[in-house]
């Protein structure tokens, strides 16, 4: 199976709700995606970070299928935010990149985090103001620079999630500030 079929499989399966008995997790899986974008928007120097489609600034040449990427978001009944819609179909032209060779051992998969916090049920948005917004916890967005050096998430296993989602925060570099 492609890359771009995992993904597009992934997708399809998440239930999008508004759940939120798993926001620690969420906000460290958002998190996990801005370090990973700022990563991939230092190596490219391009941008504009967080949000963007990072596979057309690698190679606007390979892209996924468009009636496939069109049939994954139908798929998405009840997830309408501009943020998550478009991060899906970028995330769907990453794994599309990621099967003609994309070389992703330096700097990881920025979506997969973010799949992840979309199918424990979370939402994310930014607003005009600089701030991340996930089911309901703010928190400041930073710089590049700053994200980029952020202390990466050990592991995105289930168990590592719900130890997050029970604890808190392991350290406190990760957890967001107050609004």
């Amino acid at each position: 199976m492609s890359e771009f079929e995992k993904r597009a499989e992934q997708v399809k399966l998440i239930h999008w709700s508004d759940e939120r008995k798993q926001r620690r997790s969420q906000v460290r899986l958002v998190q996990e995606y801005l370090r990973r974008s700022a990563l991939w928007t230092l190596e490219l120097r391009t941008g504009p970070w967080p949000f963007y489609d990072i596979a057309d600034r690698i190679n606007p040449d390979i892209r996924a299928p468009e009636p496939l990427v069109d049939e994954v978001i139908e798929s998405m009944s009840g997830a309408g935010n501009y943020f998550v819609l478009h991060t899906v179909k970028w995330s769907l032209h990453f794994a599309a990149l990621k099967d003609h060779g994309l070389d992703t051992t330096k700097i990881p998969d920025p979506f997969t985090p973010l799949l992840l916090m979309y199918a424990r049920g979370g939402m994310v948005n930014r607003d005009s103001t600089g701030f991340i917004e996930v089911d309901g916890v703010s928190f400041r967005l930073g710089s590049v620079k700053k994200a980029a050096t952020r202390k990466p998430l050990a592991s995105l296993d289930e168990k590592t999630l719900q130890e997050i989602d029970e604890k808190g925060w392991p350290d406190r570099a990760a957890h967001p500030p107050r609004r």
